[in-house]
């Protein structure tokens, strides 16, 4: 039984070649760039465990990829928000701030319409009116 494998990533040389594997007897064959044949004795399940190692290696990257966008997606949300929320902070204490003024402005507009109108009892009792 042989299987045609393409475009499989061999780490020894880092290059990406076509492979022919034998699963007869444990031992898997390799033919080479060369057309040599080398045999070796491995287990016939060991290119399905290799295989399934690196797909679940991808999933495994995938899926980090997935969460550090997620993650990366919340931190903006919580950026966005957090500003948001000390702009309001600040609006509210302007308002604040405005309203003491107001306030500051009222009692000496009252303190002088009092003054004005002791001014004026006074001078009203003593006979001098204000025409």
């Amino acid at each position: 039984m042989h299987f045609w494998a393409c475009a499989i990533y061999t780490p020894e040389r880092h290059i990406v070649r076509k492979i022919r594997y034998s699963f007869a007897k444990s031992k898997i064959s390799r033919r080479t760039g060369n057309g040599t044949e080398k045999i070796k004795h491995r287990p016939a399940s060991l290119h399905k465990e290799r295989t399934k190692a690196a797909n679940l290696q991808t999933l495994l990257n995938k899926k980090d990829h997935e969460t550090r966008l997620e993650k990366e997606a919340l931190e903006s949300l919580v950026a966005k928000l957090t500003t948001e929320l000390d702009q309001e902070k600040r609006e509210k204490e302007q308002r604040q701030n405005r309203v003491k003024e107001l306030e500051k402005q009222q009692d000496a507009f009252r303190e002088t319409i009092q003054k004005c109108y002791a001014a004026y009892q006074g001078s009203a009792a003593k006979g001098n009116q204000i025409h």
